[in-house]
């Protein structure tokens, strides 16, 4: 379930992506094993509170946020 809602429910991509980021991120944190479980529950609560959508939403969200930083850099220069 939770490569699902890292990744992105809803998607044929998604858990695939959840699957490996977080199997990656169980690798290289294997030294820490103490605080393994405190870093997985971090992740799924910032994925689900910040990307509701998943890492799959990532490159939407991105494009999203810099048409936004393009249009604002273009209206405050028309304006001065």
């Amino acid at each position: 379930m939770q490569f699902a809602v890292v990744g992105g429910m809803g998607t044929f991509v998604g858990p695939i992506l959840g699957a490996t980021v977080l199997t990656l991120a169980n690798n290289l944190l294997r030294a820490f094993a103490q605080f393994q479980p405190l870093f997985f529950a971090a992740v799924l609560l910032l994925i689900v509170f910040l990307m509701p959508e998943g890492l799959v939403g990532l490159p939407a969200r991105t494009r999203r946020l810099v048409q936004r930083l393009r249009k604002g850099r273009t209206d405050s220069a028309a304006e001065g």
